[in-house]
């Protein structure tokens, strides 16, 4: 895999925009890539774990949530069958049995793409990851719910013993992100997951600089 030149278009002040299709290998590689001429840009390399580990679960999300959405159209799994647990188990038989490669191909003929988007400057640094899933009545509920746990804990050990379920996930990625950014100073709130007309769901995460 050819990596692109980033450092060009970071410093000449340019945007970088990725369409990805799973998270394989080759795709963290590319984020990896991205993440470090960036903080070398601006001279932040005490940012490089939080926003590698970022992106990489934002983006992961948006690939599970395209595989959902492909796999519940497919079952004619509504809304109100979801709630009730309807289509998960064969959700986490397909993502357990790591078909990357069978989904990638499926993804890019159904155009199921996860966007990544960087904006930055002396200012700040702002990410955004597109998926044109939107998310569903219950998916909404359960990230505000995750959202609104998360901030009462400090650490992940302890969200992880009050909150651990069996369901769709525990939500220990927007936990993991609200804890980073609390421990470098940066008010939760400047990340959120919010749906963008019908088709597209939204996380945005704003790094100030300063």
């Amino acid at each position: 895999m050819e990596i692109p030149n980033f450092q060009q278009k970071i410093d000449a002040g340019e945007d970088i925009t990725l369409d990805l299709f799973v998270m394989d290998g080759e795709a963290q590689t590319l984020i990896h890539s991205l993440v470090q001429e960036l903080i070398k840009k601006y001279n932040r390399f005490d940012l490089e774990e939080m926003i590698y580990s970022s992106l990489k679960e934002l983006i992961i999300n948006g690939v599970k949530a395209n595989l959902k959405h492909f796999l519940f159209r497919a079952k004619n799994i509504d809304d109100i069958a979801e709630e009730h647990g309807v289509g998960f188990d064969e959700l986490k038989r397909l993502l357990d049995q790591n078909e990357l490669e069978r989904f990638k191909e499926v993804s890019a003929m159904e155009g199921l793409s996860v966007r990544v988007t960087v904006m930055h400057s002396v200012e700040r640094m702002m990410f955004l990851i597109e998926n044109n899933t939107p998310m569903t009545r219950y998916e909404r509920r359960r990230v505000r719910e995750k959202f609104d746990s998360a901030l009462q804990y400090d650490n992940i050990f302890e969200y992880y013993l009050g909150n651990a379920d069996d369901t769709e996930g525990s939500g220990l990625g927007i936990t993991m992100i609200v804890l980073m950014l609390k421990g470098i100073g940066v008010d939760p709130r400047a990340f959120s997951i919010n749906v963008h007309g019908k088709q597209t769901t939204v996380a945005k995460i704003h790094l100030p600089l300063r």
